[in-house]
């Protein structure tokens, strides 16, 4: 079973009390004596603060932009179809890098992400072309959630669309 505890105002994780790659996921890094993981699958879901506004107040508006204001039960549906578009397409536990300005698109890939039980690396769309690079390599992305306008070395654009077509794109490594 894996326990989490706050290790200096970082996350460790420590599986059945052996610190070091013992599930597949957790990797060795020192932190005061401790290990970070590089990723735990934890067993139970995490909190779900969109389902939890959308039960309470579905039609209070959550989001407000200068073209449009989304009502809580909006961004609830919007998650939930990114929630299943992401999850067709990489398995749980595996890291889902999103390259968005801040915006509608940003918070529905993000908690979409966080809902499929995917882990979220949000980037900066600031950053240039080797920035990105490396920070998509080095964080281990299986998808790139992306504006079409990024280029992104070794990737190709394919399409993240919900029933809505209101997802941002998405990039697939080929």
């Amino acid at each position: 079973s894996t326990k989490w505890r706050r290790h200096h105002t970082r996350n460790v994780c420590h599986d059945g009390g052996h610190p070091g790659k013992s599930d597949g996921q957790s990797v060795r890094r020192p932190l005061l004596g401790a290990f970070v993981p590089d990723s735990c699958v934890v067993e139970e879901a995490a909190r779900d603060p969109v389902l939890e506004a959308a039960a309470r107040r579905p039609d209070g508006p959550a989001l407000i932009t200068p073209d449009n204001t989304l009502t809580w039960a909006d961004v609830h549906a919007r998650v939930e179809a990114a929630a299943r578009a992401v999850a067709s397409r990489v398995p749980p536990g595996d890291r889902v890098a999103i390259i968005l300005g801040t915006g509608v698109d940003f918070v529905v890939t993000y908690f979409g992400t966080l809902r499929a039980g995917r882990v979220a690396v949000p980037l900066n769309p600031g950053y240039s072309t080797d920035e990105l690079d490396y920070a998509i390599a080095d964080s281990g992305a299986a998808l790139i959630v992306a504006d079409r306008s990024l280029a992104i070395p070794g990737v190709t654009p394919g399409e993240l669309t919900g029933a809505d077509g209101e997802l941002p794109p998405v990039a697939v490594e080929t």
